[in-house]
């Protein structure tokens, strides 16, 4: 009976445009609906015709309405769709009041709605329901959704069908509805998100099946593309939702095109899967109240023989084969191994790597790696300690390890990572950092990096890596050199000839964005086996050049002839008392200051030299109208710049280009 059918819509208005004629013979000329339904308001206009056929009065009824309609929001009338066309059909049988059919269509050239911003091009609907059972179609070239200029979704070609039975005494689906969904491509941004999943390769669909009396699905199967899902619902609220899943091996190319780029890690964009297989097979319980929750669940998923390549950053894998079985609440073990890793030159493998993960369902989750992890690198001696990690209560990761790289020839760093520097030392590299405690925030490891050159030592330590998210990402550190020989050094610099040991530091080193904004730095230069530092007619003169080179140039010719060219080498190198420098910067104030060995009285000198045989003393003065002497950042950048390329030209003048035979890009075929 119609009196048991309960609209889910209220009608607001009903206007009737027909003259006593027209309406005898069965049509209204113009029939106004006014609809609400849900925040919505949808207005019809159009006509109605009534047709009869047999039985009298109480026979069957045919109506046919083609109304144009619109839509819009309840709270805002003026934010009103474009027109779109309906047609509306039933039958109905008078002596019964029996509903035999109704049918629904409808059609637009192009339907828009600017409050959702809503736009479908050449929509066309239509549903049927005969005979108790109900079937219903929707295709469209494109449906576009924008709800702000960081949240729309987009899907081209889209077609549905779907079809149930229902009846209406009460309104009751069932006992099956099958659908199916398909779609050529779309897209979804939502903020930092952007999603382009192939639809066209993950046909959509779903048979629900409906207990007797019951209007809500009882449960619910599903294939996506190979996957397929199945889900028992619960009849009340409080009941636990419970859903499984399968999905058999699926070439893992298929499954890369879903995924175009996530937040923070937006290089996955450009990551390309050459190979391998991913598949599942799992269950969860789910609590629908208050709050959609995860009760308990298991899984099983591998990743067999896959390769990925990750051009921007250079780096390329090939043989993944990964393996996680586990429960919630509980634990859950994987395995990892990689046959071949390569970045830029370097190239290693991962053996099998174990992982353990707690989930206790009550507490943050935790894993570790209790035999570190096992990568090999070809000439690197690299050892990665265990890892440990939780999560906090804020669902930050925190992360503990350790690192050590025993000492390696600089050279064979510099040919594995491409760093394209055209004249390294005779050096080696070793780095110690027995605890290593990481964050999404910030990275601090306990230890220290050493660089052993010409007898000496550069040491790094205090190493702290912060505001890992934001583009003013800060470095700190403190650094120290000893014991490295002068005559070494400037041989490699081709400098000149020099006796004696550098030594220095760079304390409490800050570089904020690349640029440093804090530090204490001194480098000085000691004797070594003479009671005096010596520098060679040569070397003086390019210590002149970086330090002054302007009274330089305002000496006569036969002054810097005599004080370098060959009556001094004739004479000998010269003995140097003391030379060195210091900086400091803080709170945006730089202080340059000599070394107290260098002072003479209110007189400050960067080198000092008392025994210039036969022609007096030879200085160099820290000059300005005050000490220290105060420079701006941009001056100070200057000089360091000039001083990086006029020591690059001494010492890499006539270098040639690395050989590149061997790219600094992973290629496809090889990892």
């Amino acid at each position: 009976m119609l009196g048991y059918l309960s609209l889910p819509f209220k009608i607001e208005k009903l206007d009737v445009d027909a003259g006593w004629r027209t309406l005898r013979n069965g049509r209204i000329s113009n029939l106004g609906i006014v609809v609400s339904w849900g925040p919505a308001r949808i207005r019809l206009t159009g006509p109605l015709d009534i047709m009869k056929s047999g039985g009298g009065l109480r026979g069957m009824y045919s109506a046919v309405y083609k109304p144009l309609g619109t839509v819009e929001k309840i709270s805002r009338p003026e934010t009103s769709s474009s027109v779109f066309e309906l047609m509306l059909s039933a039958r109905i049988f008078a002596k019964e009041l029996r509903l035999e059919s109704l049918g629904l269509s409808g059609t637009a050239g192009k339907f828009e709605w600017k409050e959702p911003s809503i736009s479908i091009a050449s929509p066309v609907f239509t549903a049927k329901w005969e005979n108790n059972r109900a079937d219903a179609a929707f295709t469209a070239k494109n449906i576009s959704v924008t709800l702000d200029d960081k949240r729309a979704a987009s899907v081209d070609g889209i077609r549905f069908s779907g079809s149930s039975g229902i009846t209406f005494s009460p309104l009751v689906p069932g006992p099956e509805a099958r659908m199916e969904l398909t779609a050529r491509s779309g897209e979804l941004l939502w903020n930092e998100i952007y999603l382009s999943p192939p639809l066209g390769a993950l046909p959509l669909k779903a048979t629900a099946r409906f207990t007797s009396g019951k209007s809500i699905p009882s449960g619910i199967e599903a294939t996506i593309g190979s996957a397929r899902l199945k889900a028992v619902l619960p009849d009340k609220l409080h009941a636990p939702l419970l859903v499984s899943w399968s999905v058999p091996a699926t070439s893992l190319k298929d499954l890369q095109k879903e995924v175009q780029s996530l937040p923070a890690m937006s290089t996955l964009g450009t990551l390309k899967v050459l190979g391998g297989t991913f598949k599942s097979t799992g269950s969860a319980e789910l609590r629908l109240s208050p709050a959609l929750k995860l009760s308990s669940g298991r899984v099983q998923a591998s990743v067999t023989n896959a390769s990925l390549k990750h051009p921007p950053a250079s780096i390329a894998t090939r043989g993944i084969n990964l393996g996680i079985s586990g429960r919630y609440p509980g634990s859950a073990n994987a395995s990892l191994q990689i046959d071949a890793v390569r970045f830029r030159r370097l190239r290693g493998t991962l053996a099998r790597t174990s992982i353990e993960v707690k989930m206790p369902g009550d507490g943050p989750a935790s894993f570790k790696i209790p035999e570190g992890i096992p990568l090999s690198l070809q000439k690197i001696p690299l050892h990665i300690g265990p890892v440990t990690g939780a999560t906090t209560k804020t669902g930050d990761l925190l992360l503990a390890t350790s690192l050590s790289i025993r000492e390696t020839p600089l050279g064979v760093i510099d040919e594995a990572l491409c760093t394209g520097m055209k004249h390294l030392p005779p050096a080696t590299f070793e780095l110690e950092l027995p605890a290593i405690t990481g964050s999404p925030a910030s990275i601090e490891p306990e230890g220290s990096a050493r660089i052993r050159l010409f007898d000496g030592k550069i040491e790094i330590s205090d190493i702290g890596i912060y505001d890992l998210a934001s583009p003013l990402r800060e470095i700190d550190f403190s650094a120290a050199w000893d014991g490295i020989r002068l005559d070494g050094l400037g041989g490699w610099l081709n400098f000149g000839e020099m006796d004696g040991l550098l030594a220095g530091h760079a304390r409490n080193v800050t570089v904020r964005a690349w640029l440093p904004v804090q530090y204490e730095f001194r480098a000085e230069a000691r004797p070594r086996k003479k009671s005096d530092i010596v520098f060679s007619p040569e070397a003086m003169m390019n210590f002149v050049k970086l330090f002054a080179e302007d009274s330089l140039d305002s000496l006569p010719g036969i002054v810097k002839w005599g004080a370098f060219g060959w009556p001094r080498k004739m004479l000998g190198g010269y003995d140097v008392d003391c030379a060195g420098i210091e900086v400091s910067s803080l709170e945006g104030v730089i202080a340059v200051k000599t070394l107290d060995a260098c002072d003479r009285g209110s007189d400050h000198y960067i080198l000092y030299s008392d025994s210039w045989l036969g022609t007096g003393k030879f200085r160099i003065q820290l000059n300005g109208t005050r000490y220290p002497y105060l420079v701006d950042a941009h001056a100070l950048n200057l000089y360091v710049k000039f001083m990086m390329q006029y020591i690059a030209s001494l010492s890499g003048g006539d270098q040639k280009e690395k050989d590149d035979e061997t790219p600094c890009t992973a290629p496809d075929e090889d990892a």
